[in-house]
């Protein structure tokens, strides 16, 4: 069994991606250190921001411009823009680790917005796989995960708080753009609709450029190290981890993309829907935060085991049986946003636990090229199940989550055994 106790770690240089001279401890603190929590924050509100607010943008495609492509093949179109977001982290780990992320940041921004832009121009589902799921998830990818892997550079003792802190602009890029789209999509056209959302992603972005940076000195790209941690994959606590992950992550964005239409579904109105989203997202931020501030006092093990749990029962013990009424969905939206946002933050931190500040990049990037698959199948999977009023879509994301609960209690055991706090 291998020890994964946390201590002090230092960089292997003493001097920043500009040359700039360092102290050789992470600060976990500081004018610095904060910034890039903001630009951090800002990144994820244009990433997985909009990822959370594409529910209501789905539901109005399926009526309008894509009313004849089936419910599935509109989820692949979500599902391969985060196969590919989710998957290139394993190209990305090295490139951060060796060269910083400014180039990363700037190239993203740049491609992301383009394809926002672009995406108001579309009308046929090609359209929308070539410049949303493609380009998107490649620029995406180029700005979320340099974003996450930056802060093991800056943060020890409190990376839990500053990822939650960050994590949290996932739920406020969902209440941004829900609102957004519900909006506008009822009063002005659709290419204006996803221009406005175009420019919100233009301002986060000159955020995260201005801020994000690392602290130690650029060297040169071991293309040798852009593939697989295969060598992290003998350890088991890790593989436990990545098995936790891959549930977790076939089953999260479920609910988020699908829950307008059932809204719809069971005789409420898009309105509605769309508020159900920012219940979900507006409950999510505050846990995300305070789960990053608990998880470093308690163990982030301990908090996904506990909020995979929740988010499981939650989807089986009151969207099932409660679902089709309003107040049992109103519920359900509110206490799913509070334990699915810990689980979402959570991600972010655990994988780091089992990883050290040198080659945390790598090792996030192999987690979350396994898990790239799940979040693949995940959405066109649950929307092949939306016959029968949608109960295979909320059977699955139960027991999705259940199954990630246990992974994570396995990986604790191997990695620390019966310690309590991890």
């Amino acid at each position: 069994m291998k020890d994964y106790n946390c201590t002090t770690r230092t960089l292997d240089s003493d001097f920043d991606e500009f040359g700039e001279k360092i102290e050789g401890n992470i600060p976990d603190g500081g004018l610095m250190a904060w910034l890039q929590v903001l630009g951090s924050w800002t990144a994820i509100i244009m990433t997985f921001g909009i990822s959370s607010g594409s529910g209501v943008l789905m539901q109005w495609l399926m009526k309008n411009y894509l009313k004849d492509v089936s419910t599935s093949r509109i989820g692949w179109m979500f599902s391969v823009q985060l196969f590919i977001f989710y998957i290139l982290g394993v190209a990305l780990g090295p490139i951060v680790d060796a060269m910083g992320v400014r180039l990363l940041i700037t190239v993203g921004s740049i491609g992301w917005v383009a394809a926002i832009f672009i995406m108001s121009a579309c009308t046929k589902y090609y359209q929308f796989v070539l410049c949303f799921s493609i380009l998107g998830g490649i620029s995406s990818s180029m700005l979320f995960n340099p974003s996450i892997t930056v802060l093991t550079h800056w943060f020890n003792n409190r990376r839990g708080l500053a990822i939650g802190i960050a994590a949290s602009g996932s739920g406020v890029g969902g209440i941004i753009f829900t609102q957004m789209y519900d909006h506008l999509l009822e009063r002005v056209s659709f290419g204006w609709s996803v221009r406005a959302v175009a420019f919100v992603v233009l301002f986060c972005a000159c955020v995260s450029c201005l801020t994000l940076r690392s602290r130690h000195k650029a060297t040169k790209i071991n293309w040798s190290d852009a593939k697989p941690d295969f060598k992290a994959l003998t350890e088991p606590a890790f593989v436990f981890m990545v098995m936790g992950l891959f549930f977790v992550e076939w089953g999260i964005f479920v609910p988020m993309q699908y829950i307008v239409s059932y809204a719809v579904d069971q005789g409420f109105s898009r309105n509605f829907g769309s508020n159900l989203i920012a219940y979900l997202s507006t409950a999510s931020i505050i846990t995300r935060i305070i789960t990053g501030y608990l998880s470093d006092i308690i163990g982030s093990f301990n908090m996904m085991i506990g909020a995979s749990l929740l988010s499981g029962i939650l989807c089986l013990a009151v969207w099932l049986p409660a679902g089709k009424t309003e107040a049992g969905l109103v519920t359900f939206c509110v206490l799913f946003g509070i334990t699915s946002g810990a689980v979402i933050s959570l991600t972010l931190i655990t994988v780091p636990q089992l990883a050290k500040v040198k080659n945390a990049g790598r090792r996030y990037g192999t987690a979350y090229m396994i898990a790239s698959f799940a979040v693949l199948t995940g959405i066109p999977l649950a929307g092949a199940l939306t016959d029968h009023h949608y109960l295979g879509v909320v059977v699955f994301s139960g027991c999705v989550y259940l199954a990630g609960a246990a992974s994570f209690f396995v990986s604790k055991y191997f990695a620390v055994g019966w310690k309590l706090v991890f």
